[in-house]
C-alpha cells in the first residue's frame, strides 16, 4: 500500500520485508525504511483452541520436521525458514509489554 501511494507509512516483520525484497523487489522499490523497532519474536504458528490433542500433536511433529524432509526442507527454503522450533512465551514479552502500554493510554 505505502509503494502503491495508498498510505504514507506502514509497519511490517522484516521476515516479510526481507522476503519481498528477495523475491520481489519490484514491491518494495520505492520503500524507505525510517526505523526499526526493537526485536519482537518470531510470529508464532497457532491452532484453534478446539482443536484436538492427537491432531494438535500431528501437527506440531510436521511443523519441527519439516527441515528433515526434502520437500518440507524445499518449502521452508522458498520461504527463507531454517526450521520451526518450540520457543518459550518469554520470546513475546515485549509484545506483552506492549499491549499493556496501549492499553494504559486507551484508559487515560
Amino acid at each position: 500500500m505505502v509503494n502503491h501511494g495508498l498510505v504514507d507509512g506502514a509497519s511490517v516483520h522484516s521476515l516479510i520485508f526481507n522476503y519481498l525484497s528477495h523475491h520481489y523487489p519490484e514491491k518494495v522499490k520505492n520503500i524507505k525504511i525510517v526505523g526499526e523497532s526493537e526485536h519482537f519474536g518470531m510470529p508464532p504458528v497457532v491452532t484453534p483452541i478446539s482443536l484436538n490433542k492427537e491432531k494438535y500433536n500431528r501437527y506440531q511433529q510436521i511443523f519441527l520436521n519439516m527441515h528433515n524432509d526434502s520437500i518440507g526442507e524445499s518449502i521452508l527454503d522458498k520461504l527463507e525458514i531454517d526450521k520451526f522450533v518450540v520457543v518459550e512465551d518469554t520470546i513475546y514479552n515485549s509484545v506483552f509489554q506492549l499491549c499493556k502500554q496501549i492499553e494504559n493510554e486507551q484508559e487515560k
